[in-house]
């Protein structure tokens, strides 16, 4: 399958950039460009583009919306590409801000589930912990944002044969 244009949402730090930059892409769109996940975009042309990826995260739901507000505006052949996380599958949150990170991160995984039973194209990439300004302080092993962005690359590939990728776990190898 062909994929036209590709829009990236999170496009100006960590994993957006690395992607951003990798597969460079024309098209992004963040705060910074006046697109804020937090809001509602009904008048974007979502449909124009072949491949979404949505890297943004910001509030509770914000990217659950988004990813809702994508599907309901494009056709079904779109590849959608969401930047999930193992904190999805993880029980031992250490406060409210990662409990609802957490949670929003496994609707996500569901959501794409229940998306690609109806007909959608919804791939959920959940890296483990990420080199990112988020996880600064971590002392644990961390993925590159660059070996996020080769696996989105992957994924795209995947789809241009003919094969979705729906769900993906990529993490650190434990030693």
């Amino acid at each position: 399958m062909e994929i036209r244009e590709t829009l990236l949402i999170g496009h100006t730090t960590g994993i957006g950039k690395a992607i951003y930059r990798a597969l460079e892409i024309k098209e992004g769109v963040s705060k910074s460009t006046g697109f804020d996940i937090n809001e509602s975009h009904p008048n974007f042309n979502y449909n124009k583009y072949g491949c979404i990826i949505l890297n943004a995260y910001d509030k509770f739901n914000s990217q659950l919306n988004t990813l809702f507000e994508i599907a309901e505006n494009v056709d079904k052949q779109t590849l959608i590409i969401v930047i999930g996380s193992t904190s999805a599958y993880k029980t031992n949150p250490t406060d409210l801000y990662w409990a609802k990170y957490a949670i929003e991160k496994a609707a996500i995984v569901k959501a794409g589930r229940d998306l690609n039973t109806m007909g959608y194209n919804i791939a959920v990439l959940s890296p483990g912990t990420v080199d990112t300004h988020r996880n600064e302080g971590k002392t644990c092993d961390k993925l590159s944002p660059f070996s996020i962005a080769t696996s989105v690359l992957e994924i795209m590939d995947k789809y241009k044969d003919g094969i979705l990728i729906e769900h993906t776990v990529i993490r650190t190898v434990k030693h």
